[in-house]
């Protein structure tokens, strides 16, 4: 059987280690009650401003790995967006 759950919480804008921790504990309690399937709030490593480019490329590469973490830690399918970088498509990152 296939459980899902959607996890809501306030972003902590820019602060990618901040808003993975408190996913963490939301993943975790979604976890024990069933939860198979996960949809994590849109834009959830950063919010949606980016100070410098630096971050945003951070941003894509941290939120890749901690999703295959808890994914795999949990045995579970984790859903989310990311930043983007892509200069032929536009100079600002996108989701």
């Amino acid at each position: 059987m296939t459980n899902f759950a959607l996890i809501q919480s306030n972003i902590v804008e820019n602060d990618i280690s901040q808003n993975h921790k408190i996913l963490t504990q939301h993943i975790c309690e979604a976890c024990q009650l069933g939860a198979t399937v996960l949809l994590l709030p849109e834009m959830f490593n950063t919010g949606f401003t980016f100070p410098n480019e630096e971050l945003a490329q951070n941003a894509h590469a941290s939120g890749l790995e901690f999703m295959a973490h808890q994914a795999q830690q949990h045995r579970i399918t984790l859903i989310g967006s990311l930043p983007n970088l892509d200069r032929d498509k536009s100079p600002r990152p996108f989701n």
